[in-house]
């Protein structure tokens, strides 16, 4: 075949490849508005979603086609290892940070801006909650006592314990013992903020990240959250609930929360976001006492002093860090903790249980 002839195919092949990716990014962004609109369609409308259910099917059909002509292969980013929904299992994700996610260095007095989540299979929450209810009514006699960190730090409110000195001991010693036994695993990411203005400022890290740092916090976390809900719950689709922060930061978070199901990141692709998370977060708030929300409202303090003081043992680390999901380790750590930024320092820090040194907890702050 002449070279010029050869060209002249290769030239236009390379033009039908680029105008089926341009299809192919609509077609996404497309089906990820149709799946929200489902999903907040069928919660006002229950039982009324088939015509969106139709179209869904139809767009998916189409997508298939596409990437079949793309040879399967879009683009770098990650995408679901499993391309459809049926008998995945289904995951809770309690969401709730500590720390202000302001980067002023005067924002509090901790020093980092800490999002965790803690995740429990649908099918095992009961047990979850047994255990925690079990635990609340070996201390006060009632599981309907509310639970906030601050309140267990400085050992006061509930666990004041009429200044019992010998009871608060007890509480906490039973708690570590409880969460220990509870079935859920953990991914936390940190953002120490004063190290982060130091490289970064107080913009963003680039311009593809959100410059607000609790939503480029969210996007970290759930990048991992979907490894974690492919390697640890066998390709288990998540069900985010938060904590609520109020109607404006609400509806911040769930709007970066519908751009992720949309646009992806530069690592992990949009469909695979749709694939392993539940469109729209529901939100929760602490006078509701829900189980799950109130042991992710324990599990970011610990993680957030230990990544700022990395030979140090915070209260409650040894039992989280047994809970981090671990999995396949990403440039430098497991699944389940992610540091902004990162140091040397940090090197393996959550290999041992234990650190160096234990030292006093880092200066109190409340959570804003």
């Amino acid at each position: 075949m002449p070279h010029d002839r050869r060209e002249g195919e290769r030239l236009e092949a390379s033009a039908d490849n680029r105008d089926a990716r341009r299809r192919l990014d609509h077609l996404e962004r497309y089906l990820a508005h149709l799946r929200i609109a489902r999903y907040h369609y069928g919660e006002a409308v229950p039982g009324a979603s088939a015509p969106l259910d139709r179209a869904l099917s139809e767009g998916y059909g189409r997508l298939d086609g596409l990437q079949e002509q793309l040879g399967g292969h879009v683009q770098g980013r990650r995408r679901a290892p499993h391309p459809h929904h049926e008998g995945q299992r289904d995951v809770l994700v309690f969401v709730d940070e500590c720390g202000s996610p302001r980067l002023h260095a005067s924002a509090d007095a901790l020093g980092a801006f800490a999002v965790g989540a803690v995740l429990v299979a649908a099918d095992e929450y009961a047990c979850f909650k047994r255990l925690w209810n079990g635990w609340k009514r070996s201390v006060w006699g009632t599981g309907e006592q509310m639970i906030h960190e601050p309140n267990l730090r400085r050992r006061n409110g509930p666990f004041w314990l009429d200044g019992d000195r010998r009871r608060q001991r007890e509480a906490v010693a039973t708690l570590h013992e409880t969460i220990s036994q509870l079935p859920f695993t953990a991914v936390v990411v940190v953002i120490r903020r004063e190290a982060y203005v130091a490289e970064y400022g107080h913009g963003g890290v680039n311009d593809i990240l959100p410059e607000s740092p609790y939503h480029m916090a969210l996007d970290f976390l759930a990048e991992r959250l979907v490894f974690a809900l492919d390697g640890e719950f066998g390709n288990g689709r998540g069900r985010l609930i938060a904590e609520s922060r109020g109607p404006l930061e609400d509806a911040g978070l769930q709007r970066e929360f519908a751009r992720l199901h949309i646009d992806g990141t530069s690592y992990i692709s949009a469909r695979w976001f749709r694939h392993q998370l539940m469109p729209g977060i529901q939100f929760g708030r602490k006078e509701e006492r829900m189980p799950g929300l109130e042991v992710a409202d324990l599990l970011c303090r610990p993680c957030a002093e230990k990544a700022l003081r990395p030979t140090s043992t915070p209260e409650r680390w040894p039992e989280f860090r047994d809970k981090l999901c671990l999995g396949r380790e990403t440039a430098h750590s497991p699944v389940g903790v992610k540091v902004v930024p990162w140091s040397e320092e940090h090197d393996g820090f959550w290999k041992s249980e234990r650190g160096a040194e234990s030292g006093p907890p880092l200066a109190d702050q409340d959570k804003a």
